[in-house]
């Protein structure tokens, strides 16, 4: 039976909606089967022709079964919707069917109709409903229009009375089931409506107290937050924040987590109670991790809630904290940076909820803003006292530097006194000693003085006020004074600066471009050199020729006029400047000149992997750059403590294979011991020899082998790593200070491209003995045979030395046996 039932059963939805239009068509299809079947039956008992009756009602129930499969296939599949439009269409097209197979309307057929317009409005709504019945209303009148003009063909169905009885039985009894579940289901949709209506009361009930709650809440928060924005010292923000929150939310205990500057640990900043003390003094931390609720907060980044501690597997806890029943640890995030966590915690349970955590969230937030900002403010505050501390460090080191008894003395005072003032040179007494007003004299709250006034026993608050006002006035006043004098100190200083500097030049130009002494005279319309004329001419008037304080010339003339001697002063000036003028632009082209020398030898210094090349290349470039025919570099080798020079050029000859000379001998072995520049312009070859250097060729002429000599060392940080020089077999005097910084340049870029070339040298050794490695490893392990390893070993070894190898194996002696005793 239990099987039966399961088996008629109508099936179940998540939706309820869904659930009830299965029910409904369920018991419809069901209903509309038993029904017919069971008035089938009862015809064919009735009737003298069951045969005929059983035909009729095949011909009926057969199409009816099929339409009832269907539908409860589509129903049973979930597919409601569909399989209530399918029967309730099916059961409309078969009305139709019958109304013309029976020749016209019939009442039985308009019942029919009705009964389909139930079945759809209980499977598909009022509107189905309404369209069923709009159909069927035009479908009856055309059966009615066709049937009176005798377009229909004659009747096929039976039209006895016990048909007809039966027919109405069927339909009375399906349009009373249909009937009763339409104002059952209006019945239960009456409830379902009244039910949801109390169920909305209740919500709206429930959402009114939680929003009430909520905007408690929200108060509360906003009150706090209020308060927190009007702190500003960071530990008085952290401390009373806590005691404000616990206070206003009538917590158990809040506290407050600050992330410690490595991000890995939780620091307790501020905590209620004398719990919050203990843990402070004790200095209580937490990882970083998912260890605890204020860990797994700052991890996640996300609000953690623990409504009930004895039921909660993630809360850990305090011996300190017993009674604490709910928490909720709130990270506190400014922007992407997480500050800290805020932990509160109730002694209620249900107390800490989500329904709480925007009101929560919207303190936290107000609170890491209220830290950071009071981080800002210290951290602007010292750095005001900072800056105000270097601005008085900075006046206390100027007005020292001002008053440095040679430009000023160390201490200027005046005294008013007898209707004058006077110089004063005692200090002033202190206001201990006499009854005086004394007031400072501060310039960036650094003191520079102090104005005191004398006269009477007791002064007055305004006329306090006077004599402070006075003295800020004072204070900046004389700062101002002593700006205007270090001003004009400075300016003095930098104009004697160019005037050294341009002396200084002019006095390099001069050496290295010497000028003979040159003079030309007017006389007779004719311009000639003086040492062309015999008697110079008398002059009257005379107008120095200078370069800044250098006068390196005179303008005369005799017999002129006041008028023509401004003429003469002008052309004085302008011809010292253009005099300026050429030597800056002569200096800028030298200056050019020798970055181009540098650019082409460091150009030189990339282009060839070979050293002996590259440094050939440096000697002869050098050469041409230099003006001369004797140049070499040379090399330390600090592993065989000898110097090699690879590229020497003497008297405009290579000189080649050279022997190595040992660290001590030799100019080069002093320049690399001392780490300095060697420049001689006289006496230059004995200077050299004192110094050990050792001649290149036999001194065949019996003339110095140099006349001038400059020898740089080429250094890379702290190692030498040889020396590059030029030399002048010829003239004295040859070389500048100048050429000595060109050529230090020069061996400055040398001695980084040597390194550089040695570096990759040594770097391809390696790779050349390892892979010699490989390949003896890889040819001795491919082979089993001991001789045969032998055998290998010898040949690879020998190949990549080049030279003769032997390998050899020699078992030890067996140890002789001894006599026994």
């Amino acid at each position: 039976m239990e099987a039966i039932k399961r088996f008629f059963a109508a099936p179940k939805f998540e939706d309820p909606d869904k659930t009830t239009s299965a029910s409904l068509l369920n018991f419809i299809t069901i209903a509309y089967f038993l029904v017919s079947a069971f008035v089938s039956s009862l015809a064919m008992l009735s009737t003298d022709t069951p045969v005929d009756t059983l035909r009729d009602a095949l011909f009926f129930l057969i199409p009816l079964f099929i339409i009832l499969v269907i539908s409860q296939i589509l129903m049973r599949r979930g597919k409601v919707r569909a399989a209530s439009l399918f029967f309730a269409v099916a059961h409309w097209v078969s009305v139709t069917w019958g109304i013309f197979i029976a020749g016209g309307v019939e009442a039985s057929g308009l019942f029919n109709y009705i009964l389909s317009m139930l079945i759809f409005g209980l499977l598909l709504g009022s509107l189905a409903a309404v369209l069923s019945a709009l159909a069927s209303l035009a479908t009856a009148i055309a059966a009615l229009i066709l049937g009176n003009n005798g377009l229909l063909p004659p009747s096929i169905l039976p039209n006895d009375a016990m048909t007809n009885l039966l027919t109405f039985v069927v339909l009375v009894l399906l349009s009373s089931a249909f009937l009763y579940l339409y104002l059952r289901r209006m019945d239960t949709l009456r409830q379902q409506e009244a039910q949801a209506l109390k169920k909305v009361e209740e919500t709206q009930a429930d959402l009114e107290r939680r929003v009430a709650k909520a905007t408690q809440t929200l108060r509360l928060a906003a009150r706090v937050g209020q308060n927190i924005s009007l702190l500003s010292d960071p530990e008085t923000v952290l401390t009373q924040s806590a005691e404000l929150i616990r206070e206003h939310f009538d917590l158990y205990h809040t506290q407050i987590y600050l992330i410690d500057s490595t991000g890995r640990s939780l620091v307790l900043r501020a905590g209620t109670g004398e719990t919050g003390k203990k843990l402070l003094d004790r200095g209580h931390r937490l990882p970083v991790d998912l260890s605890s609720i204020n860990g797994t907060a700052v991890v996640e980044r996300r609000a953690v809630i623990v409504e009930d501690t004895e039921t909660s597997t993630l809360h850990r806890p305090n011996p300190l904290l017993p009674d604490t029943r709910s928490e909720m640890a709130i990270p506190l995030i400014t922007g992407d940076r997480v500050v800290g966590v805020l932990d509160l915690q109730s002694s209620r349970p249900q107390d800490l909820t989500a329904e709480k955590l925007n009101a929560f969230d919207v303190l936290a937030g107000q609170l890491s803003v209220a830290i950071i900002n009071a981080e800002l403010l210290t951290e602007i505050e010292q750095a005001r006292r900072e800056v105000e501390q270097q601005a008085r460090r900075l006046e206390r080191a100027n007005w020292q530097e001002f008053l440095d008894a040679i430009h000023e003395r160390e201490r200027i005072a005046y005294v008013y006194q007898g209707d004058a003032v006077q110089p004063l040179d005692e200090p002033l007494p202190e206001a201990e000693d006499a009854p005086a007003l004394t007031v400072p004299l501060e310039v960036s709250g650094e003191p520079i003085g102090k104005l005191q006034f004398e006269g009477q026993e007791t002064w007055t608050a305004a006329e306090r006020e006077i004599a402070q006002a006075v003295a800020r006035q004072a204070a900046q006043q004389i700062e101002n004074l002593r700006l205007l004098a270090q001003a004009e100190r400075y300016r003095t200083e930098a104009e004697d600066a160019i005037r050294r500097l341009t002396r200084e030049g002019w006095e390099s130009y001069l050496e290295r471009n010497p000028l003979k002494d040159v003079g030309f005279v007017y006389r007779n319309f004719q311009v000639k050199p003086l040492s062309e004329v015999d008697t110079p001419p008398e002059a009257r008037f005379s107008y120095p020729i200078k370069i800044g304080d250098a006068q390196i010339g005179e303008l005369r003339a005799a017999e002129i006029s006041p008028e023509d001697q401004d003429v003469i002063a002008a052309v004085s000036e302008q011809l010292s400047t253009h005099l300026e003028n050429l030597r800056l632009s002569a200096e800028t082209e030298q200056r050019v000149a020798e970055l181009d020398v540098i650019n082409q030898i460091s150009t030189m210094l990339t282009q060839s992997a070979d050293l002996d090349t590259v440094l050939t290349s440096v000697v002869e470039r050098i050469a041409q750059t230099f003006n001369v025919d004797s140049a070499h570099v040379a090399l330390y080798h600090p592993e065989k403590r000898v110097i090699t020079a690879p590229a020497t050029l003497y008297r405009g000859e290579w000189v080649k294979n050279r022997p190595p000379t040992p660290l001590g001998q030799g100019i080069n072995s002093y320049i690399i011991l001392n780490r300095k520049t060697v420049f001689v312009n006289r006496n230059t070859d004995q200077t050299l020899r004192k110094l050990g250097a050792i001649p290149i060729a036999d001194d065949t002429d019996g003339k110095p082998m140099t006349q001038s000599y400059i020898g740089v060392p080429m250094i890379v940080g702290e190692q030498v790593v040889g020396v590059l020089s030029i030399n002048d077999p010829y003239e004295e005097g040859r070389f500048t200070d100048a050429d000595v910084n060109l050529l230090t340049t020069i061996a400055a870029n040398t001695a980084v491209a040597i390194q550089n070339a040695q570096s990759f040298a040594e770097a391809q050794q390696r790779a050349q003995r390892e892979q010699a490695l490989r390949q003896i490893t890889s040819a001795v392990t491919a082979s089993t045979d001991p001789e045969t390893i032998m055998r290998t070993a010898v040949q690879e070894v020998g190949t990549i030395l080049g030279r003769r190898t032997v390998i050899r194996i020699s078992p030890p002696k067996a140890a002789e046996e001894e006599p026994a005793s």
